[in-house]
């Protein structure tokens, strides 16, 4: 069995939550099995359906995931995907150690996985500011197999974000959790990228 590491990693509240649990909807799951570290690497293994994920794992309130939700995905009887899940990043040292924590979690599954999904929130672009952790974890894109997606592509600002994050990355995948808009897209290029 073959397990295909695949990190969703960008800004708190970018939509890293909800992409992921999308991402293994599109992809036929609707039972997770997940295995969450919080930031005192305490882990706990559990199962659920898509609805209980999303009230367990979703959340508007900035830095509600605070440590690393890994959900384990059938793709075929010989390969899986671990959709990994992680603390948001920011330009500024965090407010508390638990999210220091939790972001040193992060970094530290960036340098392990077979390929990052770098969220970039339409919304948060859509006022021209710039932020240097994205374009950080751009860089990675000479290192390991790197997807940007441009995230909550229904806002109706999403349209100047998305020009503001094309400045930032190439070629994001415009993605709506809320419509479904680009979820495929983003399947494809991961099948293509994990070959």
């Amino acid at each position: 069995m073959v397990i295909k590491s695949i990190i969703l990693t960008g800004q708190t509240n970018s939509g890293k939550s909800s992409l992921t649990l999308t991402l293994a909807r599109f992809l036929g799951t609707n039972k997770f099995q997940v295995e969450t570290q919080t930031s005192d690497k305490k882990k706990k293994h559990l199962k659920c359906n898509f609805t209980t994920a999303q009230q367990r794992f979703v959340s508007s309130q900035q830095y509600f995931t605070r440590g690393i939700n890994c959900f384990l995905i059938d793709i075929s009887k010989s390969l899986k995907w671990k959709l990994i899940d992680t603390t948001g990043l920011s330009n500024v040292i965090a407010p508390c150690e638990d999210l220091r924590i939790g972001m040193a979690m992060t970094i530290e599954k960036l340098q392990n996985c077979d390929c990052i999904i770098h969220v970039l929130d339409t919304v948060q672009y859509t006022d021209g500011s710039y932020y240097e952790i994205d374009d950080a974890l751009a860089g990675l894109h000479t290192k390991i197999s790197y997807i940007p997606v441009a995230s909550k592509i229904d806002n109706v600002k999403a349209n100047i974000g998305l020009i503001n994050i094309k400045k930032v990355v190439e070629e994001p995948i415009p993605c709506s959790t809320i419509t479904g808009e680009g979820i495929v897209n983003l399947r494809q290029e991961l099948l293509k990228k994990l070959k």
